[in-house]
């Protein structure tokens, strides 16, 4: 097993948000964002590419076929299968692997993935706090607990986790790994209507990447939801510098020039979400609403 070890990310899409943020009130979130929350793994770099994985699977099963009690290959093979999603096969293997070898901090963090993905969500979470309690300064078993967490609707708890992480990491934490993570955050904040919450995150996720559209784009909608519309127009401004394309961005621009009540400017925008996006229903509403407030003025 290689030495170098490097972070990186699994997609899984355990709840829709933005068909809940349609659910809740105005419509002031990005149409096209919709999230999937991150799960974060430590393991070799070489791992990452699924042709290894193809290639070392048949090596892995003749050498467990020998050697049935190597807990390293145990885990390897169970992370294959995880990556591969491939559920029944993987978790015998990460179980087995753990039972060889209880002091495999990786291996259980596999398993608490593994747990996550077939949506058993108890047991992931009593697995990432396991290994906290045991490594407190394993980071990947941070960012997934509050994976868990955000999923079980407890953005309180999940920040806990992510600010003991930063501060753990002493300056050192690669910041494109954890955008995600702070991302689902802030929606879940956003989902429960936590306005300032869900600003204050959007912006730790725009300090990890400012160059990042999307997280521009949410950033400004959310000081939009708080009437920080000054710091709401800069952001969205930024997004645009960024992509003048985006019909998102110029849908929230939108809204934020007729807050401060700029009909004109407000009016450049919509019609130019409408351009870019033909049938922008919620650009439309912004764009005839104003219509309708200059007529009775």
């Amino acid at each position: 097993m290689p030495n170098s070890f490097g972070l990186f990310f699994l997609g899984f899409d355990q709840f829709n948000l933005h068909r809940v943020l349609e659910s809740i009130g105005p419509k002031t979130y990005v149409r096209a964002a919709i999230p999937t929350v991150a799960i974060l793994a430590l393991m070799s770099t070489a791992y990452m590419q699924t042709k290894y994985w193809r290639d070392s699977e048949a090596l892995y099963v003749r050498t467990l076929n020998v050697t049935r009690d190597n807990f390293l290959i145990s885990h390897n093979l169970c992370y294959a299968y995880v990556f591969s999603d491939r559920y029944d096969e993987a978790q015998p293997l990460c179980e087995r692997s753990v039972a060889i070898n209880p002091n495999f901090s990786d291996a259980w963090n596999t398993l608490g993935i593994l747990q996550l993905k077939q949506n058993r969500l108890s047991e992931s979470e009593q697995t990432f706090r396991k290994i906290l309690d045991r490594w407190p300064r394993y980071l990947p078993a941070y960012a997934n607990l509050a994976t868990v967490l955000v999923i079980e609707q407890q953005p309180e708890e999940a920040e806990k986790f992510l600010e003991r992480a930063t501060i753990l990491a002493e300056g050192s934490i690669d910041r494109s790994r954890w955008i995600e993570p702070v991302k689902n955050l802030a929606q879940l904040y956003a989902l429960q209507n936590k306005k300032e919450k869900a600003a204050e995150n959007y912006r730790r996720a725009v300090f990890l990447d400012p160059n990042r559209l999307d997280l521009r784009v949410a950033l400004a909608a959310a000081m939009y939801d708080t009437h920080n519309y000054d710091d709401a127009l800069k952001n969205i401004q930024a997004a645009i510098s960024l992509d003048p394309n985006s019909a998102d961005a110029f849908y929230i621009g939108g809204n934020i020039y007729a807050a401060k009540g700029l009909r004109q400017d407000a009016t450049k925008m919509y019609e130019r979400a409408i351009e870019l996006r033909p049938g922008y229903a919620e650009a439309e509403s912004g764009l005839a609403r104003l219509k309708g407030a200059t007529k009775n003025d």
